[in-house]
């Protein structure tokens, strides 16, 4: 059996959110994995970025290991379903937001399907999390990664391949535009590592 992990790698801040108090944002990542082995999902988030303005990149810590669980090296088999929100700090805490996040979609639980969670957890952060936190969502996406996607493009143990994803204006599990509409590049690394 295969085993992958999934890593962030660094983000871009193409647009953002406009004039603000600083006149930049100071965006954070929140990351839920769920991983199907465990069947459990795990919340955990970045630090807060601060004054990232138009145009600038941001690299994660090395090793920044999002799926299946933070810090894991051995990784777990597909497939790969992941959660990831770009919030701006304002008035709110990035640790309270991630763990109304984590209490939120830990509600949603282990579902069969893993497609099923996938559409679950959409939901729930577009209509719940979002409500109850007190800093601003910029962005959210779920992702999901099929075995079959995952065996095709990642043949042999060390195989990789980075992907980027769009965040902001009304992209992914929101259903309303995001003010001042942000755009944010997100590059993961997919990596299996048996």
């Amino acid at each position: 059996m295969s085993n992958y992990i999934v890593r962030a790698l660094k983000f871009t801040c193409v647009a953002d959110t406009g004039p603000d108090w600083g006149g930049t944002d100071d965006p954070y990542w929140i990351f839920t994995a769920l991983d199907p082995g465990a069947q459990q999902t795990k919340t955990m988030r970045s630090r807060v970025f601060a004054e990232v303005p138009p145009g600038g990149t941001r690299l994660f810590p090395p090793d920044s290991v999002v799926w299946p669980k933070q810090g894991d090296i051995d990784g777990a088999p597909g497939p790969i379903a992941l959660s990831v929100q770009l919030w701006e700090e304002d008035q709110g805490n990035a640790e309270a937001t991630r763990k109304t996040t984590e209490h939120a979609l830990s509600a949603v639980g282990y579902l069969p399907q893993i497609t099923d969670w996938a559409a679950q957890v959409a939901s729930v952060v577009g209509l719940a999390v979002v409500g109850a936190v007190e800093d601003e969502v910029m962005g959210a996406r779920t992702f999901l990664f099929e075995r079959f996607r995952l065996g095709k493009l990642l043949k042999n143990p060390g195989d990789s391949y980075v992907e980027r994803f769009l965040f902001g204006g009304n992209t992914g599990d929101l259903l309303f535009e995001v003010a001042g509409v942000p755009d944010y590049e997100l590059f993961l690394q997919v990596e299996r590592v048996t």
